[in-house]
């Protein structure tokens, strides 16, 4: 096992001192930020594939790398681009990428709905599925395109069976991968597209090259393989552990906190109090479920009631933590009635659109939690979260900083 531990990290320590020699300049990331779904994301994927002279080998690279054709004897020559269109309306919306192609004697229309941090709206996903049911053609996919291969919230997305999943971490990157190799010859467009591929890996937290050279160490031999796997509980267990720290310190700081409101009616609600089946407090039961991807385990969290508002009814604080959307608090709808008629709604309603909080069928205002200035990803946990979530002084630090902004959000609701 020694000799195994040492290995991989002689793997990794080789590619730490190569990511400390590379260049950090991106043109990408320069000009755009680089989660920009809309405007550059789903700009530069449309492009792609509309590409003046390789867009038939980029769809096709496309087709094969989604799974949408598996047979090795189809070409480019095979393949007709019959439309290929951004921001496509109809009449329940707009289709993030929209494209329709023959191959063969088979035509294809192919949907992919783009979401990086955008929220899902209710039954989004369903008028997208419905749409491509009523197209004209042999084959529809309707697809989920995001970071990790996260899944449509369930108001989204009444039947996952009917919608495929994918990622920029897999098939986005395998794509791109094969798309400079595609265009090899030509210098601007294939450094465009490695610029990109870089970009990819940095914000998805995955390095090919890594990820190629561990692989090949664990097919070496069955050992090598087993020992690897043989470690999954454990990793398991140590991400539950650094979860459980996180959320036990934030629950102590906003206990704190809310000491600052003597004349808030507050209260923590209790964790056995029946608050619907999407409200539960987090414990080391639900976490360590949801690594193992149990269905249930999402949506958990902490949630105090701010007691009785005038001319609205009870508020419910929440902090949530789930798989598609990461680490955000607000206000949770659906757990009382409240009255969305009154000018008191309306009026907490514009305070909060104008501190930059979102809105959906199930919050009144919500906001993602950040660690320097990237989102709280439990599921996989980059280095930057690890290293936070290890060291005392900087998880205190990220505690006090998300303690003072929700400190500030009541304030919005009660001044």
């Amino acid at each position: 096992m020694k000799k195994f531990f040492y290995e991989l990290k002689l793997i990794y320590n080789k590619y730490k001192l190569l990511d400390g020699m590379k260049s950090d300049f991106n043109i990408f990331s320069q000009l755009l930020n680089p989660y920009d779904e809309v405007n550059l994301h789903s700009k530069l994927i449309y492009s792609i594939l509309n590409d003046c002279k390789f867009k038939k080998e980029f769809m096709l690279s496309f087709l094969k790398t989604t799974g949408i054709i598996s047979a090795d004897d189809v070409s480019p020559d095979d393949l007709k681009i019959i439309d290929v269109e951004r921001e496509k309306a109809f009449s329940k919306g707009r289709l993030d990428l929209f494209f329709s192609c023959n191959v063969k004697d088979k035509k294809y229309v192919i949907i992919i709905e783009n979401k990086i941090f955008a929220v899902d709206q209710c039954e989004q996903i369903d008028r997208y599925v419905e749409f491509a049911n009523q197209c004209s053609a042999d084959i529809r996919k309707v697809f989920y395109l995001t970071l990790h291969g996260n899944a449509p919230s369930e108001d989204s997305a009444s039947n996952l069976d009917q919608v495929n999943l994918i990622s920029y971490d897999n098939e986005i990157l395998t794509l791109i991968e094969n798309c400079i190799k595609i265009s090899a010859r030509e210098p601007a467009l294939r450094e465009v597209l490695i610029q990109y591929a870089d970009l990819l890996e940095k914000i998805t937290g995955k390095d090919v090259d890594y990820t190629m050279d561990v692989k090949k160490f664990l097919l070496e031999s069955p050992e090598n393989f087993n020992m690897a796997n043989s470690i999954q509980p454990a990793i398991i267990d140590a991400k539950t552990n650094l979860q459980m720290k996180f959320w036990t310190k934030l629950e102590e700081s906003l206990d704190e906190m809310f000491r600052n409101f003597p004349d808030l009616n507050y209260r923590k609600t209790s964790r056995d109090e029946d608050l619907g089946t999407v409200n539960p407090w987090y414990s080391e039961s639900i976490i360590k479920n949801f690594y193992y991807r149990a269905k249930k385990s999402s949506y958990y969290g902490i949630i105090y009631s701010l007691g009785q508002v005038k001319d609205i009814g009870e508020l419910f604080l929440k902090f949530e933590y789930d798989r598609n959307w990461y680490l955000y608090y607000g206000l949770r709808l659906q757990i009382k009635n409240i009255n969305t008629e009154s000018k008191s709604y309306e009026l907490l309603k514009n305070k909060l659109i104008n501190s930059d909080f979102k809105f959906s069928d199930w919050w009144l205002g919500w906001k993602s939690i950040k660690a320097d200035e990237k989102d709280i990803n439990f599921t996989d946990m980059d280095p930057d979260l690890v290293r936070i979530l290890m060291k005392a002084n900087k998880l205190n630090d990220l505690i006090q900083k998300i303690t003072k902004e929700v400190e500030e959000f009541i304030h919005i609701i009660v001044d």
